[in-house]
């Protein structure tokens, strides 16, 4: 249980943090993504529910100069983590490239500490926007978003298309100050 004895703590992602992060992924997505596709279309979005990450897409992640990844702690578990990148290096624009809560620790605070440890790094990369593409059917993403004072852009894609059927993403923006 967090509380003030055992607080949260978040500090910038760690090259050794990888296969920890790749796991915490695998087991959100797991948890979250089921009930947006069809069961016939799990194969092609979800790993396999034995799947063990080596986290080596992660570290590749961790060592981008353009990237920053944050990840929180509760003891010495892994609960959460985000990582962000700027497209050009001069940009005042980045996008959220991922932002997963581990689901033993959904609805306890942990997305929202990660949110307002984010905001301080942006500032000091000069970053003034932020963008996120979400599921379009995934409301608890879009309404976690908006909490933070993300709002539709209008832009939309195709994430995943077969024959007729398609899920689309739209994206969110914030405007920081």
């Amino acid at each position: 249980m967090m509380n003030q004895q055992n607080p949260i703590v978040i500090e910038q992602a760690k090259l050794e943090d990888a296969p920890a992060i790749a796991k915490l992924q695998i087991a959100s997505l797991l948890a979250s993504h089921k009930e947006f596709f069809p069961p016939h279309l799990h194969h092609l979005v979800l790993p396999p529910d034995d799947l063990i990450p080596n986290g080596k897409a992660w570290l590749g992640w961790l060592k981008r100069a353009n990237a920053y990844t944050a990840v929180s702690h509760h003891q010495a578990t892994l609960t959460g983590f985000t990582t962000i990148h700027k497209k050009k290096e001069e940009d005042s624009l980045a996008e959220i490239a991922a932002y997963f809560v581990h689901p033993d620790y959904w609805r306890q605070g942990v997305g929202h500490h990660l949110w307002e440890h984010l905001v301080v790094q942006v500032a000091t990369l000069e970053i003034q926007k932020l963008n996120v593409w979400v599921l379009d059917n995934n409301e608890r993403a879009k309404q976690f978003y908006a909490s933070l004072g993300f709002n539709s852009n209008g832009n939309r894609r195709t994430f995943l298309e077969l024959g007729a059927e398609t899920i689309d993403e739209i994206q969110l923006e914030c405007f920081l100050e």
